[in-house]
């Protein structure tokens, strides 16, 4: 009887030992309303709201600035600014920039792409999404009528909106791919590029400048 007494503390102080490893090796890589994307040993996965891992991880809340994450009961506040890692080493990587000056009005607009089609984004940290017109979405080919529909209220009262998933978003050299987009006929021209797109990467302002970092 002793002996399996042994063997079980053995056994639940390895797998303590094992989940403690994973827990040290933590990469964030996005930051959403209830959702986290994040890197643990290598693999990437999305820990959701009140949802316990068998890392033992659980995701309290997030947004799109800080998450908080219970590991092993133990509660942290995590940004995009930090890896809690323990193996992880930067090496030669150069991290992807992007620079956007505002303009006369304080915006800041750039040249970018949606499907690898031109279009011009204008930077809303307010937004959650990427937002299109629905004209433009027609010339990009984005078939939005087949995506989930929403109702959303605007300063115009409630409007009809689609949810789509857009192959790829590029500002320079940053792109990303399957990102959450909605399209409405109550848009402006200018694409709004939301937090579907700037919650995935590091987003700074230096003066009238804001960086966009991969």
């Amino acid at each position: 009887m002793r002996n399996i007494y042994f063997l079980l503390i053995v056994f639940f102080l390895i797998l303590i030992q094992r989940i403690s490893f994973a827990a040290d090796n933590i990469i964030i890589n996005g930051l959403f309303k209830d959702k986290v994307v994040v890197t643990i040993d290598g693999k990437q996965r999305i820990l959701k709201k009140n949802k316990l891992t068998a890392d033992g991880l659980r995701l309290i809340k997030a947004n799109s600035k800080e998450a908080t994450i219970e590991i092993n009961g133990t509660s942290k506040i995590f940004t995009l600014d930090e890896k809690i890692i323990s193996t992880f080493s930067k090496g030669n990587y150069i991290p992807k920039k992007v620079k956007i000056k505002a303009d006369v009005n304080g915006q800041y607009v750039k040249q970018g792409e949606i499907n690898k089609k031109p279009v011009k984004f204008l930077v809303d940290t307010g937004a959650t999404y990427v937002s299109i017109n629905s004209n433009l979405a027609m010339q990009l080919k984005i078939k939005y009528k087949d995506g989930k529909k929403i109702i959303m209220d605007t300063a115009m009262g409630q409007d009809i909106a689609y949810e789509v998933q857009l192959k790829s978003v590029k500002i320079d050299d940053i792109e990303l791919h399957n990102v959450t987009g909605i399209v409405s006929d109550k848009m402006m021209d200018t694409v709004l590029l939301g937090m579907s797109f700037l919650g995935k990467l590091k987003v700074k302002s230096e003066g009238m400048t804001m960086i966009l970092e991969k």
